[in-house]
């Protein structure tokens, strides 16, 4: 089931978002029309600032409209998350008018805390659900290799290019997609192992997608030296995280129950490890191609091995779940065999005559230990009714007894007589109502 965002967007995220897309929309149109450097730098940073404060106030409304205190707990780091990405735009902007050029500055420190608030917000939610501690490992382990998988393919991208920059600058470069890949590994494995789907969910994650693109693109130039104020994709960090600090201020979790899409979900978890596989072997192909950098080479080699392990470990991690779920299924059947024959040996050991018939005297099952004390053999009483093979006085007063008991349940102390070949017989009624559910006919044990 997939809930439609607009049901959650109340008319204050709506005002913020407005003001926020109206901010970057001057910026990027400021941009293209500035023809000075100074205007040019002006207008990035406006629509930058512009989507970065209006994300941080959504995670704020969001905060404050949580439902129950575990929405509170996660929507309370996403807006830590945003509301330091916001402090570290501002940081940027004062940077910016003072001409500060040195990289790492303080605005990274702020920046870079977004992802791993993200990430606790998503681990928050997936806690609201009551997992098995095996599902939960196995999330962990999907999470890492894909994680891993992606490390690989940035240091493939950026090692290349390193050039003469410093250990320290190259860390903190690659820190911002991989981080940012780390949220967007876990929204991938907990759509397809929880089973949930929203549009906010789906949003946030197309938004975090192109946050973590737009950093690659961006610590890609700065790596050569290309960046360039005012290009037009530059706006992309703007509108993907105004769309992502709606999106998770508004969402609203729910389980699918399509066939369909839970058939969908299972065939992406079996192809996962698959998945990170061919991802990490690309990377080392990459590496391979680029064979004069040896650090990357090693690296890449060395994330591809980890990914193949984390790979073994989770069908490892699957086979033995699958056994334990084999052994209590084993256990189950035992136990209800065990229960099913001490039932039929009780059954056996009474020795009054037991009939289960429907409201209209149907038989439907006959047990005796005394077969002579049949009005008829079994086989000639099983599918008949009362009506059709005992006398007419028996008849009403089974009856009466069985509309008894469907009132209260029970019905007691009636009496009839047949005449059996052995002589006159009497019989005392006991009738009790079976457990039945609503869409079905009652039935009685007399």
């Amino acid at each position: 089931m997939i809930k439609r965002i607009t049901q959650s967007i109340s008319n204050q995220h709506w005002k913020v978002f407005l003001i926020g897309l109206f901010g970057i929309l001057i910026g990027v149109f400021g941009g293209l029309l500035a023809d000075k450097p100074i205007w040019i730098k002006f207008f990035d940073n406006l629509h930058w600032t512009s989507g970065t404060l209006a994300a941080a106030v959504c995670a704020w409304l969001g905060y404050k409209q949580a439902l129950n205190s575990q929405q509170r707990l996660a929507k309370m780091w996403f807006l830590l998350g945003f509301s330091s990405y916001a402090i570290g735009q501002l940081i940027w902007d004062i940077q910016t008018f003072a001409e500060y050029s040195q990289f790492p500055s303080p605005s990274d420190c702020f920046y870079l805390w977004l992802a791993p608030c993200l990430v606790i917000a998503l681990i928050v939610e997936i806690r609201t659900h009551k997992l098995s501690k095996a599902i939960y490992k196995i999330i962990f382990l999907d999470v890492l290799s894909l994680s891993v998988a992606m490390l690989t393919l940035v240091l493939v991208l950026y090692l290349p290019e390193r050039k003469e920059i410093d250990l320290l600058s190259l860390i903190v470069l690659i820190s911002y997609p991989v981080s940012l890949s780390i949220v967007v590994c876990v929204c991938i494995i907990i759509i397809p192992s929880l089973r949930l789907f929203s549009q906010s969910l789906l949003w946030f994650l197309l938004a975090t997608i192109v946050t973590v693109w737009s950093w690659m693109r961006w610590n890609l130039s700065a790596l050569t030296g290309s960046t360039t104020d005012g290009d037009i994709f530059n706006a992309a960090f703007s509108i993907a995280i105004l769309i992502a600090g709606l999106a998770s201020s508004v969402w609203q979790l729910e389980k699918s129950r399509s066939v369909k899409l839970n058939k969908l979900c299972d065939d992406f978890l079996s192809f996962l490890p698959m998945l990170n596989v061919i991802l990490a072997s690309t990377a080392v192909i990459f590496a391979i191609h680029n064979n004069k950098f040896v650090i990357q080479y090693n690296l890449t080699t060395g994330g591809a091995l980890i990914v193949i392990l984390l790979a073994m470990l989770r069908q490892g991690q699957l086979l033995h779940e699958r056994q334990e779920l084999l052994s209590a299924k084993s256990q189950k059947e035992f136990e209800i065999l065990t229960t099913k024959n001490k039932l039929q040996s009780t059954l056996n050991a009474i020795p009054d005559l037991m009939f289960e018939v429907g409201l209209d005297g149907h038989y439907y099952d006959i047990r005796t230990q005394n077969p002579e004390l049949l009005f008829l053999p079994i086989d000639e009483l099983m599918g008949k009714k009362v009506s059709d093979v005992l006398p007419s006085d028996a008849v009403v007063i089974i009856m009466e007894a069985l509309h008894e008991s469907l009132e209260k349940n029970h019905s007691s102390e009636k009496q009839f007589k047949l005449d059996l070949p052995q002589g006159e017989t009497w019989f005392e009624l006991s009738v009790t109502k079976t457990v039945h559910s609503d869409n079905e006919q009652p039935r009685f044990i007399l």
